[in-house]
């Protein structure tokens, strides 16, 4: 039994490992580093070539299959245009947009190598394969990695099988370069990616927003709390966000629908926040957001944020709920007991801004404290 339930363990592991989407929180990486506009044009760029590279190399090749072979390249042409326009003109696309673009380009690569007439630069053209392969691979699941290098090898060997016909050394020679390249892509990234996870933790990250998730927004707490002792910072503010359309979207069964609105969302509040300031994803379309201020006063900020979910790109409803209490009387309180009632506090103001007909603010300023109570009364006993 204990061999079956090691099996069963076994198999499921397998499974998710197979199945793990990194690109979530990947993206989150991207984005906080300021990374996505270079890394959107480094892939419109790549994608645009790889389209026009075999249009100009069967355009010129009189046979009685040309016009059949300009036509295939041409769709593969156009294919990767309309992946370079996505990529160019968007923030940054969809996991769905993304995952597309990995198995058109997979597709077109194959169809390329397909229709060159030279034996030789189509068994070459196979290593362009390592851009699809390594973008998956970084991004995507490793199913979807697995789809990729069966559709190359299948390539290899109809490409393998043209070159050797013609020059079997030549061939013998090429091949071997060619699995390399596809292989060593694969692999380096998988492996950036394995790396990467072992120093952000998916256990402390939110798989959909790539946000920290609530465990990690009670750590992050703890240091920010831990700097409570700075003079020029006075002011707790904490707040939470709801997504109005969120809960809209789900009543009404649309839960992809509500998934991308939360999205959108994660990404907005990402760009507006400052550095330091913590951001996590709580569940049920509802953010949390920690910042130190010098005024008790958070009113500019939180209009700041409202204004970025309902203003375009976003237009999305948000009801915010805030409360701001001053730092000093906070320190003798385990960090815990601080965080729930806060918390609790901001909860109810954002059902307050939701009951008056949602997309408000509504903040609590310098709040009597219940913990606070508990402090004076059990210092008079």
């Amino acid at each position: 039994m204990l061999a079956l339930k090691n099996a069963h363990d076994g198999s499921v592991r397998a499974q998710t490992a197979l199945s793990e989407d990194h690109y979530h929180w990947l993206t989150s990486l991207v984005a906080a580093h300021h990374l996505e506009r270079p890394t959107c044009r480094l892939i419109a760029a790549t994608a645009f070539l790889l389209g026009v590279i075999p249009l100009l190399l069967v355009s010129d090749q009189p046979d009685s299959h040309a016009t059949a072979r300009v036509a295939v390249t041409a769709a593969i042409t156009l294919c990767t245009s309309v992946i370079a326009v996505i990529w160019a003109t968007r923030c940054w696309p969809t996991r769905r947009q993304s995952r597309a673009s990995a198995v058109t380009a997979t597709v077109c690569v194959a169809a390329a190598v397909a229709v060159i007439p030279d034996p030789l630069v189509a068994a070459l053209g196979v290593m362009a394969f390592a851009g699809p392969a390594g973008f998956t691979a970084l991004f995507h699941t490793r199913l979807l990695l697995a789809c990729t290098w069966a559709v190359a090898a299948a390539t290899l060997a109809v490409a393998t099988w043209r070159l050797a016909a013609a020059d079997p050394l030549l061939a013998a020679a090429v091949v071997p370069l060619v699995v390399l390249v596809n292989v060593f892509a694969g692999f380096a990234w998988s492996l950036v990616v394995t790396l990467t996870d072992a120093k952000v933790s998916s256990a402390l990250t939110d798989p959909v927003t790539g946000l920290l998730n609530r465990t990690a927004f009670d750590e992050r707490m703890t240091t920010l709390l831990g700097a409570r002792d700075r003079s020029h910072d006075r002011h707790l503010v904490v707040a939470v966000i709801g997504v109005d359309t969120h809960g809209l979207l789900m009543s009404l069964g649309q839960d992809a629908r509500a998934e991308r609105a939360i999205i959108t969302a994660a990404r907005q509040l990402r760009a507006a926040v400052r550095r330091d300031t913590v951001l996590a994803y709580r569940g049920d379309g509802n953010f949390l957001i920690a910042e130190l201020f010098t005024t008790a006063n958070p009113s500019v900020m939180l209009e700041r944020l409202r204004g970025t979910l309902t203003d375009r790109p976003a237009q999305l409803s948000a009801s915010i709920g805030a409360v701001s209490t001053p730092l000093a009387p906070l320190t003798a309180h385990p960090v815990n007991d601080v965080l729930d009632e806060l918390l609790h506090l901001a909860d109810q103001a954002r059902h307050d801004a939701h009951r008056a007909g949602g997309n408000a603010a509504r903040c609590t300023v310098n709040p009597a404290l219940t913990i606070l109570d508990d402090l004076d009364h059990s210092g008079d006993i």
